[in-house]
């Protein structure tokens, strides 16, 4: 055996910590805001593709979880992404085709590519 692998100080050790005794969610009844909307097998306690961890971490920063303050706008932040633009996929890996990073279909007529700036004249200052 190598002596790379004896190891002999004293070591931390992290982990995630994941609670096993809760059953898993059925898909029919998953809900993207986690443990905030009362499905305990969501994030915090394990990552799924359908958690909407961005609105669930900043209801929390806003203070969600106290007494007093799961009150509106508090109780209604978000990024206003509530779920993918392809579906899910039933079985592994879960994940729809990612899109081509070659091909821009949103708001294709206010888009400038890199060549539309090259053929501005552009001045400098100074």
């Amino acid at each position: 055996m190598s002596s790379r692998w004896n190891v002999t100080q004293p070591s931390t050790l992290r982990l995630s910590k994941l609670n096993v005794a809760i059953s898993p969610t059925p898909i029919y009844a998953v809900n993207r805001l986690g443990v905030l909307a009362g499905d305990l097998s969501g994030f915090p306690n394990g990552r799924r593709p359908y958690d909407d961890t961005v609105d669930i971490a900043l209801r929390v920063v806003a203070g969600v979880l106290v007494d007093g303050f799961n009150v509106a706008p508090n109780n209604q932040l978000g990024d206003g992404v509530d779920g993918p633009d392809v579906p899910f996929i039933a079985g592994f890996p879960f994940l729809g085709t990612p899109h081509s990073g070659y091909t821009h279909v949103h708001d294709q007529g206010n888009v400038r590519t890199i060549t539309d700036f090259a053929r501005t004249p552009t001045t400098v200052d100074r």
